[in-house]
């Protein structure tokens, strides 16, 4: 029998989380999402780009980001199915440039989510029916602070320093149908701090009347200190979903150990149409590559990993701004000046159930709103960029009796960009 239910953790309603240290979160904000995981090619003067720290010396202005989502999940596994959803805040960055071909970003995020609640049905010869729940809620969050330098316009260095922190609580509960046997409950609580890096470099070389971008970006497998409470016990269950503890089983309170999370390589290349005196592209097309070393993942082991294998990602997307991009059509539409998204990105999890690989694939639309006048045109020094995107997605299949999520998000950033540090002798 499958139950999922909400936990209060926002954005993790996945029974996939149950494994590892959650489920990973795109390391990008909403605009960023919505061109997949191609952001090692990709440079915004107007959008921070955490997932590529050599993009900040591309920043034209002081620029904040701050997105969320909703989303609605239907999961099905061979015998049932349900809809789900979850949604909320999710981030949050700060992006300025320095000058001399410096800038810099400071942002917070989520880095995994956990959150599940299952019920599995079955009945021993010895024992009788039994019902077994499993929950889980809560995740790594992380706190950033990167820099980039372009020593000349065509090369750029950036890295960012993470602070990675945060628990994860599991919980497990055996419950007879048989009220001879008393009931056993496991929790474990698992918390998680430390520092990490990643580093990357662009490569911007003029190609006709365009630009082709060349990005790379590396994330070092790294070692976390890590501390874990476990508790078991067996209970009588009361009413209303109370418990009445009995005896206690294993007590285990703070034991020390490490969690290793995996190490990533991104490659992409991007080749764009850059509008002329400002500061975005008519249009762009991106294509990124990702490596993520998932089978190194190591946490306390209770239980099986099911990380079998490395992560491979491909991703591909497309950008445009009609009034840009066909200039000669005089276009003065609002609609022509909104920017036009989409990408398609395909990937396996890393996660093997009898020699299966469970993969995944999501397609996105978007388009950035501009607000507050011509939010692009010279002079206009302060203004801002709703961010608007569609994303479906499949994750898994119901075979072997596993399960299978088709995804439903919709996202929702802004984006406010402003001029700091300048003097004006007339205004």
């Amino acid at each position: 029998m499958l139950g999922i239910t909400a936990t209060a953790q926002t954005g993790g309603i996945n029974p996939y989380s149950i494994y590892g240290l959650g489920w990973s979160s795109s390391p990008s904000y909403v605009h960023g999402q919505t061109l997949g995981r191609t952001s090692s090619s990709w440079r915004s003067g107007l959008h921070v780009n955490p997932a590529q720290p050599a993009s900040y010396s591309e920043l034209k202005y002081t620029t904040l980001d701050i997105g969320g989502y909703v989303q609605m999940m239907h999961q099905a596994d061979d015998v049932d199915a349900l809809w789900n959803n979850t949604g909320g805040f999710r981030e949050f960055g700060l992006g300025l440039p320095l000058g001399n071909g410096f800038g810099m970003a400071v942002g917070l995020r989520p880095h995994t989510t956990v959150g599940y609640d299952i019920l599995s049905s079955d009945s021993s010869s010895a024992f009788g029916d039994y019902v077994q729940q499993y929950q889980g809620s809560g995740g790594l969050n992380e706190t950033f602070i990167g820099i980039a330098y372009a020593p000349a316009p065509w090369f750029s260095v950036g890295i960012n320093g993470y602070y990675r922190f945060g628990s994860i609580e599991r919980a497990n509960r055996l419950d007879f149908v048989d009220n001879q046997y008393d009931d056993v409950k496991t929790e474990r609580r698992t918390m998680v701090s430390d520092w990490t890096y990643d580093a990357g470099i662009q490569l911007v070389l003029p190609l006709g009347n365009n630009v082709m971008t060349i990005g790379a970006t590396y994330s070092p497998t790294a070692d976390f200190d890590a501390w874990q409470d476990l508790v078991s016990y067996a209970y009588k269950p009361g009413p209303n979903g109370s418990e009445s503890p009995l005896d206690s089983l294993v007590t285990s309170l703070n034991n020390e150990d490490i969690v290793r999370l995996p190490g990533q390589i991104q490659v992409g290349l991007s080749l764009e149409k850059q509008a002329e005196n400002l500061p975005v592209n008519a249009w762009e097309v991106h294509a990124g590559y990702t490596l993520v070393s998932q089978s190194e993942l190591l946490t306390f082991a209770t239980t099986t990993s099911h990380y079998g294998e490395d992560v491979r990602m491909l991703s591909l997307s497309a950008g445009i701004i009609p009034a840009l991009a066909f200039t000669e059509r005089k276009l003065k539409s609002y609609g022509s000046q909104i920017s036009y998204t989409a990408s398609f990105t395909q990937a396996n999890t890393g996660l093997i159930f009898d020699g299966q690989s469970v993969n995944q694939w999501n397609l996105t639309t978007a388009m950035g709103l501009p607000i507050g006048g011509k939010s692009v045109m010279l002079g206009d020094r302060k203004f801002a960029t709703v961010n608007l995107g569609l994303q479906v997605g499949k994750l898994g299949e119901k075979d072997n009796g596993l399960l299978r999520e088709f995804q439903f998000r919709a996202l929702l950033g802004v984006t406010l960009n402003d001029q700091w540090f300048v003097q004006f002798k007339y205004r």
